[in-house]
């Protein structure tokens, strides 16, 4: 077992779960593919290409369980669909999200690269977080450089 999954199996164990063959699929679906940010359909696309006899409800319950050990978070994007992502388990996990409004590609950031400017700013406003889940909308770079005639829109005032 490589240190995310151990990671996994003793944080699920320590919530009272066990880290079944079918969640330990549905855990290395979603460490093999963190930089995707999948929904729960496609990680049941995947994971049912390796095992056809894990159902849905069998990912969606792992899922939850995951969610409901701290392991995973769920972020909701342009596009409506639930999609995942793990928290807890390795360094890479803290972060957060730049999302291109024309393409839908999900770009993380370093949480340290701007944790300093959001600290400063609750911390002014005398504000305690519990909890962050950051998205920045814009362009991506791809987009900007596919987009001949890009025009930005600027507010009126």
């Amino acid at each position: 077992m490589n240190s995310s999954l151990l990671k996994a199996s003793s944080i699920l164990e320590s919530k009272g779960y066990k880290m079944t063959s079918q969640r330990k699929k549905v855990f290395q679906c979603i460490s093999k593919c963190s930089d995707q940010h999948l929904s729960a359909e496609e990680i049941y696309d995947i994971v049912r290409k390796k095992d056809a006899s894990v159902g849905f409800a069998t990912v969606y319950r792992a899922l939850d369980a995951f969610e409901k050990s701290g392991i995973l978070q769920h972020l909701f994007f342009d596009d409506g669909s639930k999609r995942y992502h793990l928290v807890n388990v390795n360094e890479k996990d803290d972060h957060y999200h730049l999302v291109c409004e024309i393409c839908g590609r999900i770009i993380d950031v370093k949480k340290e690269d701007i944790e300093s400017l959001v600290d400063k700013v609750f911390l002014n406003k005398g504000f305690i977080i519990n909890d962050q889940k950051v998205q920045i909308f814009g362009i991506c770079d791809r987009c900007i450089k596919d987009t001949s005639s890009l025009t930005i829109k600027k507010s009126e005032e």
